[in-house]
């Protein structure tokens, strides 16, 4: 994908919760294992850590080191960090807690330090630690019960978890292995049971549609029953319904709408197994809700305004052109919804354009084609994308 858009793993910037303790209490264990990594060079930091506890001190202080210096990362840290993903959790904390938080900090670095990660100085590694994915979801889902808490350390370790996929997924191949079971319940548990309101929440909502995207920009494709493989994982009743909890919320942050919106205009791609359902439990009315009380708060990056109409224009064409009876959606979103008033600021942005009409008729987010199908409702089209 390229590196302007917002799943890119060169954007992600994991902010972590507060775990290191600041005072210099010389017997405050953090301040020990800080003192400890000072005397120690890299390489040999890292012999340490491989032989450490993934809940001690000092396995925190690397993982914050090699955020900032690339000499942890080229000595094995992730190696160590990954070897560290294979032990088992004891406590009433999960024990890849920090060692994810070094992998984290080891793929930030990589992808921060150059524009061709995968045949610069870390190709090797990135290969290596994006090689050792099935250790990853294995430690993940093995202790799922620290993904499930409905309070914000459970909303941190989902976004977390989720962001960590973000840069695996950049991988074909590992992209892959996320349509199996095991590591498709962790994404659509992460999405699912994550706040509306928590600050973090992309990452979760982000690599979900990573992997509901019909055709990525890469131009890799998932397997041709991806969506019934999601479906297997969540009664679409329990979807729906968290679905219009979500574009209800008013604690769902502004910047957050559009990505919400891209999960259901990639779940509605296709007519079935799910937009019958869509159109059913009203959610294009929340939808539409959701657009239309953020558009009113006014504050809105241009970029984020683009993205916020392109989709729902993409959402209501995806509905009509699959139905197989468009003007009973036609007129049930326009009778029910704030569609109609939604893409007449999309068409007020269009005249205020200062481009071409010819550059905007087929472009989402001016609803052109949302017009055209009221005044001809046979008129058809290549779908619209962005």
């Amino acid at each position: 994908m390229p590196r302007n858009h917002p799943s890119h793993p060169s954007r992600l910037r994991m902010e972590f919760m507060d775990q290191d303790c600041p005072c210099t209490l010389p017997a405050c264990p953090f301040f020990i294992a800080e003192q400890r990594l000072a005397r120690l060079d890299p390489r040999a930091a890292v012999r340490e850590l491989a032989k450490e506890s993934p809940t001690s001190p000092f396995t925190l202080k690397v993982a914050m080191a090699a955020l900032v210096d690339a000499q942890y990362r080229r000595a094995g840290a992730g190696t160590a960090f990954m070897g560290q993903l294979s032990h088992r959790s004891t406590g009433d904390r999960p024990h890849w807690d920090y060692p994810l938080r070094g992998i984290i900090s080891i793929f930030t670095a990589i992808y921060r330090d150059s524009d061709a990660p995968r045949q610069g100085e870390d190709a090797d590694v990135l290969k290596d630690t994006v090689s050792k994915y099935p250790v990853f979801v294995e430690a993940i889902t093995r202790d799922f019960h620290f993904l499930t808490p409905a309070d914000k350390m459970g909303d941190y370790r989902r976004c977390t978890v989720g962001g960590a996929l973000l840069f695996f997924i950049d991988d074909p191949a590992t992209k892959l292995k996320m349509y199996e079971e095991q590591s498709l319940r962790l994404i659509v548990h992460c999405w699912l049971e994550t706040s509306p309101d928590y600050p973090l929440r992309h990452y979760a909502t982000n690599v979900l549609v990573e992997v509901i995207v019909k055709k990525a920009l890469n131009g890799s494709q998932p397997p041709p029953d991806y969506l019934e493989r999601v479906f297997k994982l969540v009664k679409i009743p329990h979807l729906m319904s968290r679905l219009n909890f979500l574009f209800k919320s008013r604690k769902l942050a502004d910047e957050m709408v559009w990505h919400e919106v891209q999960v259901v205009v990639y779940l509605t791609w296709e007519w079935q197994p799910f937009s019958p359902h869509v159109v059913e439990a009203n959610v294009p009315k929340n939808v539409l809700a959701a657009i239309r009380r953020t558009l009113k708060n006014n504050a809105r990056p241009f970029d984020e305004v683009e993205n916020l109409f392109g989709q729902v224009e993409i959402l209501a064409q995806n509905l009509f052109d699959q139905s197989p009876n468009t003007m009973h959606v036609l007129t049930g979103l326009v009778k029910n919804t704030y569609l109609v008033e939604v893409a007449a600021e999309g068409l007020k942005r269009a005249n205020r354009s200062t481009e071409p009409v010819g550059n905007l008729l087929d472009r989402p987010g001016y609803f052109y084609r949302f017009f055209s199908h009221i005044i001809n409702p046979k008129y058809v089209s290549t779908p619209c994308s962005l």
